[in-house]
């Protein structure tokens, strides 16, 4: 940022081997000699802005959680695992998340956080999916993003994010250029799109909104020829948006306060009523059903190919119980928990268009990284020293 009297720039370089702060005089809008060095081993610091006074607020992330995009054979009846995951990331030790098979299955899309979590140090990574090589890396020019998945006829990616003019929503990524196009930007005084999913017939997206004041969440259909927006459901609880392969269903997780338990709900998106298609007992008191991190809990992995069932995991806070896998048909047959148990890291949350691949995201273990904030006062030069 600036000084406060604007005759001083501050900016972060690792010009001396390590990220430390600068600061560089300016006089009539020109930059003037030499910059000169402030504090030395900042760390990844990211500025929160300059006061009047001229204390400069900056926070910083102690360690960091790694995670690499792993592809494992998988058995989509047993629920068994065929082979051992392996690491498609390996490349980069950074974090590496969000995969996403394209429609046809050629390729895997995922996002690759490199270095400062800056938007410059995060690539959109298309690796072939039969050999693993990387046909492209993308930079998109947006200050973040989340990757959605890819558009129904595979040339663009989908991501929710906000540009450089400050515009949060949903946005187009060409897959050959990197070109963006915004398809639908947050309005003024409305909750912010989350959970962003392409319809597979191309026509439409579905996301998420989340009203603090009413402590409701919706999910909603936007018409990407019209641009009319349509409230599919609204409820005290919804989890992520999951729409079937064929465009019929969406499924979530959400709560049954009527008796106590935690589900999977059921959303026609023609019309029709939602059900609970899986139930668990929350184990918890009514008051604390909305709480996952206590009880035990039901959330939707992936749909099958065909779109006659998908998958649900039933996790528990006790961590001496694992977790449970469980196939729930759509046709109002009852859920069948899957005879196999994958790996404790590996959750098949991408199955491939085929059903017999499944990509998931592993986190590497050691200690979890802290944050701080700063302020660094009394570093700017008084009135007294200009003079």
């Amino acid at each position: 940022g600036w000084s406060p009297d604007g005759k001083q720039l501050l900016f972060a370089s690792d010009r001396t081997g390590s990220m430390a702060l600068w600061s560089l005089p300016f006089t009539d809008g020109k930059p003037q000699g030499e910059p000169e060095l402030i504090k030395a081993e900042l760390g990844e610091a990211e500025s929160m802005g300059v006061t009047r006074s001229g204390a400069m607020y900056y926070g910083i992330r102690s360690g960091r959680v790694g995670s690499s995009v792993q592809v494992a054979s998988f058995d989509l009846a047993t629920g068994k695992l065929l082979s051992a995951p392996r690491d498609v990331s390996q490349d980069y030790l950074e974090s590496n998340s969000q995969p996403f098979w394209s429609p046809d299955g050629k390729y895997l899309a995922y996002v690759s956080l490199r270095g400062r979590a800056r938007a410059n140090s995060r690539f959109l990574v298309i690796r072939a999916a039969e050999t693993g090589q990387v046909v492209r890396e993308l930079q998109p020019k947006l200050t973040y993003y989340n990757l959605a998945g890819w558009a129904p006829d595979g040339r663009s990616l989908l991501v929710q994010g906000r540009d450089f003019d400050g515009r949060n929503g949903a946005f187009r990524i060409d897959t050959q250029s990197g070109d963006i196009s915004a398809l639908v930007l947050d309005a003024p005084n409305q909750p912010r799109i989350e959970w962003l999913r392409w319809s597979p017939d191309g026509k439409s997206l579905y996301y998420k909104r989340t009203f603090s004041q009413s402590d409701e969440a919706g999910f909603f259909q936007w018409d990407l020829a019209s641009g009319n927006e349509k409230e599919l459901i609204r409820r005290p609880s919804l989890g992520g948006v999951g729409p079937s392969p064929d465009g019929k269903y969406l499924i979530t997780a959400s709560v049954d306060p009527s008796t106590n338990s935690r589900t999977m709900l059921l959303i026609p998106i023609g019309g029709g009523e939602p059900r609970h298609a899986m139930r668990v007992a929350s184990e918890v008191e009514p008051a604390e059903l909305k709480n996952r991190a206590k009880g035990q809990s039901v959330s939707g992995v992936a749909w099958a190919p065909d779109s006659r069932s998908f998958l649900a995991m039933k996790s528990f806070a006790d961590v001496k119980r694992d977790r449970e896998f469980w196939q729930i048909p759509v046709d109002g047959g009852p859920p069948r928990k899957l005879e196999g148990t994958p790996d404790k890291k590996f959750i098949p949350w991408m199955l491939h268009p085929d059903g017999r691949q499944a990509a998931s995201v592993v986190t590497d273990p050691g200690p979890r990284p802290t944050s701080e904030v700063w302020v660094l006062e009394n570093f700017l030069p008084t009135p007294s020293a200009k003079k």
